[in-house]
């Protein structure tokens, strides 16, 4: 078998399909420059062949063996060997049938494996024992020959020569053997020894042991069969006596029969009397004692039903109180607050009356003092008197030049008044228009003043309800806070069926009840216990499916409303507890009558009181004897325990839930609160809109009159008589100015010069009185602004006044009719049943004194009775006894004569066993019985069996390692016989290696020598072989002393003496030349040619004296950036070249690959590249 066709597709720089056809069957050659993808080739027949180390690949994984890594568009590699197979005798195995085998190997992105065996997907093991059958074993490679080989060979050790020539000989195998065989022996020996620790440690121990168990219960079974005898003695005599006891029992049960009789015959006539005496305590009288008891219990009920709507009714008038109270308070404190505000606003308005003229006479007086300034200052102005007076005259005259001016114009506007008089129509209409909208803004300003906006109301009602939100939230945190140290007393379920009614389960007696009276809250606690922590539910069904299917977070315990014991004291001990101080627990707090019967449970049994001595009393009283409590805890129990001592720091539950409760009831009374101010900012904020749509109003209206005033201002009319105003008002203002003008020409005629002292003390007067003018004008200001402010105060305090007077007067109807309420129906009704209900106790506490003289009669005969019936029950329980021992004898001769067959038989003749036998009989049974307890404890009743077994087990374990000796001897026989073999066929391997180096050494570099030696002062070449080269006669005694090249020669020649020892159906060589010169390459290939005629050869080389040789040649270039082949074929040195092209060309080739490679071209189309590459 040998290659002949390589197809490469997308392999490493190959990238497009490249066939390399016609192989020699002998001698091929591949060449090319470097870098063009010589090497790819081998790597390629590598990869198929199935070499697993990458490395040897030059690769680090196997998507690097597709061209660029597949970022050129190529998606995969794949690498078809094409083998001829018409040598049947050179065929691997199962393959002798085809002529031609094609193996293709695929590698897809990712590193997807896969190959094919004629066409066929295969797994790599069946590929690799294909090659491996015919000595192509990739992974262990004596065919292969890769660049550096040589390097290596001429630096090796002598132990790795020496396993070199055991690769060629191969002796491996015997290695492999002899290795398994020793590890096969120290298995055994560790099994002998195992076998010698049990049989030391463990059998022979064991075998001792039983043997004396053995010896031992042999003894005990012979003592056995002596003891049955003795007892059987024994037993005679004892069955004797039983029946002599039986006798004996039956006639002392007989006289206990009798007594028995005669004292039941007693009790009967006491019954007689006793019934007499009952009849007679139950008839009419007692029937009429319990119907008034029955009545007494009903008024009681009613009386408590009472007394709890009285305490329920005066706590909450009690609460109206307080709330009328601190409502009154707060009014007082807004009359105060608006009597103060109303004084304070008649003080400022007093103040302001007061300064506004005192500031106005302060204006007037800074005026005259900044006019006569001014006068002075003007005075000053000039160098003489004289000059001022021209001055003045100068004015004087202007101002009467223009007053004549103005009252010309003035006459000019009267004459065109009159002109347009005709016009007055409609102006008047105009007016007229004028004075409706005047009127209307008029009423708009109206509805504004009775809208009563108070543009700061809404800050302030939104201050007011911030305040109030603080509040609910500050009660709603103590409340959670509350609420949440009292969560351990809630009661939370799961619905246990669909449409479940919450209704059915009332909740926990805690949260259920409230205190009458708050200073007994620990009493009713130490009552209760943790009975407080029931949970009330309306009847047991509920509480049976809470229980089972409520998801219960703890464990409860339920008070089914119809079936809890509901019974209180009797009313005679509730009325004698009265009268000592204590009240029943159940009338100290206040329930929903339907949960009446639960309470009566929790409360209707114990007694409370203020003091201890009086609890003692209650307690320890024969009238009373119950259960009493203190105010401050301190229990008393009538049989005599008392329970007490310092109180918890914690509040009381009962008192932190009526603080939760009052939490609640404050706190909806501040969402009320809040409620209102809300609604009344919304009232706000609803006149806040109509203020603004008024005011929009108002906006327009006074457009409409500016409006109206413009067209009027645009009539002639109207436009001169304003004018004639005007000039009228500016006459009278001349005038003013023309007599001020002659006022100071006047002064100026009679008085003095005017000096600069005068000027500055008239300036500073002037500056003063305007800053006290400026300072009251500023303090006037602010008490206009202080006004205002209180009297926004005063409205905002008597809004909260008006609803402070509606609170109290809801309070105190509210109040009265509750007062009402108590007074002439509660209380009343509550004192006319407390009257009857003590009347018909004192009847019923007389029908109990006659009822008390029956029951001591009665006592006294039941006493007597109890005393026979007493003196019945023990002569009974003696004849119990009696029958019990009588019955234990007979059943103790009925035992002898079940245990001994035929005793009753034999008995008779009891007399004549001698008694001092039976003492004899008794004694040695006794001893021989304590021995074989004795010998019971320590025996081992499967000795016998056990002892055979282990003497079993010893036969077979000493069996075992006479049988493991003997394997040993056999295998250490083996050993010996292998290594014999190995030594031999490692000197025929060396002397026939020895022997076909020395001739290829000599033919690479004539005259010369080279054979392999043993290791200098060693008898075996076992313990290494060195290399030995001869220049001429001379043996070297290194291989330093030789040139690289020569070195390169010996390593080469030892390489294929090794080959030519062990042929091979093809080799691989890569550029095994690289250090030889051109004549010894030639030489290699001279050797090759001649001495591997019966092998294929692939040489990678770039030296044309050793591929001259082949009889085919490749070469290899790259083509823009791919690698391509063209092939030589030497015939009697005579070459033609043909190129082979990629498929990806137009199709015209001049070598096509054979109907092998287009069938595997079909094979390969057909598949996918999921198959991972296994080693």
């Amino acid at each position: 078998m040998y290659l002949k066709e390589i197809i490469l597709d997308g392999f490493k720089s190959y990238a497009h399909r490249m066939v390399l056809s016609g192989l020699d069957p002998h001698f091929n050659s591949i060449s090319g420059p470097n870098g063009s993808g010589k090497s790819a080739i081998l790597d390629a027949i590598c990869f198929v062949l199935g070499m697993t180390h990458l490395q040897s690949l030059r690769v680090n994984g196997l998507h690097e063996l597709i061209y660029k890594n597949g970022q050129a568009g190529v998606q995969r590699a794949s690498v078809t060997l094409v083998f001829d197979n018409t040598d049947a005798s050179s065929s691997p195995v199962g393959y002798e049938d085809s002529p031609e085998i094609t193996v293709t190997r695929q590698v897809a992105l990712g590193g997807r494996s896969k190959y094919l065996v004629n066409g066929h997907v295969a797994q790599p093991a069946k590929v690799q024992n294909l090659f491996h059958s015919v000595q192509l074993n990739v992974n262990n490679p004596h065919f292969l020959i890769m660049q550096g080989r040589i390097t290596k060979v001429i630096q090796m050790k002598p132990l790795e020569l020496l396993s070199m020539l055991e690769e060629a000989a191969g002796t491996s195998m015997y290695e492999a053997k002899k290795t398994a065989a020793l590890r096969t022996i120290e298995k055994k020996q560790r099994k002998v020894e195992e076998i010698n620790t049990l049989l030391a440690e463990e059998i022979t121990p064991s075998l001792v042991k039983l043997r004396d168990e053995r010896e031992r219960f042999l003894h005990w079974s012979a003592n056995n069969a002596e003891i049955e005898r003795l007892r059987r003695i024994v037993a005679l005599q004892a069955y004797a006596q039983a029946r002599e006891h039986v006798k004996q029992l039956e006639q002392d049960r007989a006289q206990l029969v009798a007594q028995i009789e005669k004292h039941e015959a007693e009790q009967a006539q006491n019954h007689e009397a006793i019934n007499a005496l009952r009849a007679e305590s139950h008839g009419a009288k007692r029937s009429q004692h319990d119907r008034e008891a029955r009545q007494l219990q009903q008024q009681e009920k009613e009386l408590a039903a009472l007394d709890r709507e009285l305490v329920k009714e005066r706590a909450r008038r009690d609460h109206l109180r307080a709330s009328l109270t601190r409502e009154q308070a707060q009014q007082t404190e807004m009359i105060e607050a608006q009597e103060h505000l109303t004084k304070t606003l008649e003080q400022l308005t007093a103040r302001i009356e007061t300064f506004e003229p005192q500031v106005e006479k302060r204006r007037l007086e800074a005026r005259a003092a900044n006019d006569k300034w001014q006068t002075l200052s003007e005075a000053s102005a000039f160098r003489s008197r004289t000059e001022l007076i021209t001055s003045t005259r100068q004015q004087l005259a202007l101002a009467r030049t223009e007053e004549e001016t103005t009252k010309i114009a003035l006459a000019g506007a009267k004459s065109e008044l009159e002109k347009h008089a005709k016009r007055a129509t409609a102006v008047r209409a105009l007016e007229s228009e004028l004075a409706k909208a005047e009127k209307a803004v008029s009423s708009v300003k109206l509805q504004l003043h009775e809208l009563d906006y108070d543009q700061h109301g809404a800050e302030k009602l939104r201050k007011l309800r911030q305040s109030e939100e603080q509040a609910v939230h500050s009660l709603r945190d103590q409340l959670d806070r509350l609420s949440a140290r009292l969560a351990a007393i809630d009661f939370t379920y799961q619905n246990p069926e669909p449409a479940f009614e919450s209704s059915r389960v009332k909740g926990v007696v805690a949260r259920l009840v409230q205190l009458v009276h708050p200073e007994y809250a620990v009493a009713i606690e130490i009552t209760a216990g943790s009975k407080l922590f029931y949970v009330i539910v309306d009847n047991e069904q509920t509480g049976k499916l809470l229980l089972e299917r409520g998801q219960l977070t703890r464990r409860v315990t339920m008070i089914p409303l119809n079936r809890i014991d509901d019974k209180v004291l009797e009313p005679e001990r509730v009325a004698a507890a009265r009268q000592a101080g204590g009240n029943l627990a159940l009338s100290l707090v206040r329930f929903d009558e339907a949960l009446e019967p639960a309470m009566r449970y929790v409360f209707g049994r114990t007694l409370v009181c203020d003091r201890l001595d009086q609890a003692k009393q209650m307690a320890f009283s024969e009238q009373i004897r119950c259960r009493t409590v203190t105010k401050d805890g301190d229990l008393v129990d009538p049989q005599g325990t008392m329970t007490g001592g310092s109180q918890s720091a914690v509040a009381s539950l009962l008192i932190q839930l009526a603080e939760l409760e009052r939490l609640r009831a404050e706190l909806q009374i501040r969402e009320r609160a809040l409620a209102r101010t809300e609604e009344d900012l919304q009232n706000l904020e609803q006149k806040a809109d109509q203020h603004a749509r008024l005011s929009t109003e108002l906006a327009m209206k006074q457009q409409a009159v500016e409006a109206i005033r413009e067209r009027m201002l645009a009539e002639p009319l109207i436009r001169y008589k304003n004018e004639v105003a005007s000039l009228e008002a500016q006459l009278r203002e001349q005038g003013a100015r023309r007599v001020a003008a002659e006022r100071r020409l006047a002064e100026l005629d009679s008085g003095a010069d005017v000096g600069a002292q005068d000027l500055a003390e008239a300036k500073a007067s002037a500056e003063q009185l305007q800053r006290l003018w400026q300072d009251e004008q500023a303090q006037l200001a602010r008490l206009h602004q202080q006004l205002e402010s209180s009297r926004e105060e005063l409205d905002d305090v008597q809004k909260r006044l008006a609803q402070c007077n509606e609170t109290i007067a809801q309070l105190e109807r509210d109040l009265t009719e509750q007062s009402n309420r108590l007074e002439k129906e509660l209380e009343p009704a509550y004192y006319s049943q407390q009257e009857a209900l003590r009347q018909r106790r004192e009847a019923l506490s007389a029908q109990a004194q006659e009822h008390a003289v029956r029951q001591e009669r009665l006592s006294a005969l039941a006493s007597q009775d109890e005393a026979l019936s007493l003196e019945i029950k023990r002569l009974r329980l003696q004849l119990a006894d009696l029958d019990e021992t009588l019955a234990n004898a007979r059943q103790q001769a009925v035992a002898l004569e079940a245990e001994h067959p035929n005793l009753s038989c034999t008995a008779g003749d009891v007399s004549v066993v001698d008694a001092e036998e039976i003492r004899r009989a008794r004694q040695q049974l006794a001893r021989l019985t304590a021995e074989n307890q004795s010998l019971g404890k320590r025996i081992n009743r499967r000795a016998l069996s056990l002892f055979e077994k282990s003497e079993q087990e010893y036969q077979d374990l000493m069996n075992k390692k006479r049988i493991i000796e003997n394997d040993k001897q056999k295998i250490y026989a083996a050993i010996r016989s292998l290594d014999e073999k190995k030594r031999l066929a490692l000197e025929a391997t060396w002397q026939r290696v020895n022997r076909d180096l020395s001739a290829i050494f000599s033919t690479l570099l004539p005259g010369a020598d080279a054979r392999l030696d043993r290791v200098p002062e060693s008898q075996s070449m076992l313990d290494g072989l060195v290399l030995k080269v001869a220049m001429g006669n001379t043996w070297k005694d290194s291989l330093t002393e030789l040139s690289g090249g020569q070195r390169s020669l010996v390593a080469l020649s030892l390489v294929l003496a090794m080959l030519k020892f062990k042929p091979a159906p093809m080799y691989i060589l890569d550029e095994i030349d690289a250090a030889l010169d051109l004549s010894h390459t030639q030489n290699v290939g001279q050797v090759i040619r001649q001495s591997f005629r019966d092998s294929q050869f692939i040489i990678v080389s770039l030296k044309p004296a050793l591929f001259e040789h082949a009889n085919v040649v490749f070469r290899t270039k790259l083509v823009q950036g791919s690698s391509t082949v063209t092939r030589t074929v030497s015939a009697s040195r005579v070459s033609t070249t043909t190129t082979t092209s990629s498929s990806s060309s137009s199709g015209q080739s001049e070598l096509h690959a054979g109907p092998a490679a287009a069938a595997m071209d079909e094979a390969v189309a057909a598949t996918t590249t999921t198959t991972t590459a296994s080693a």
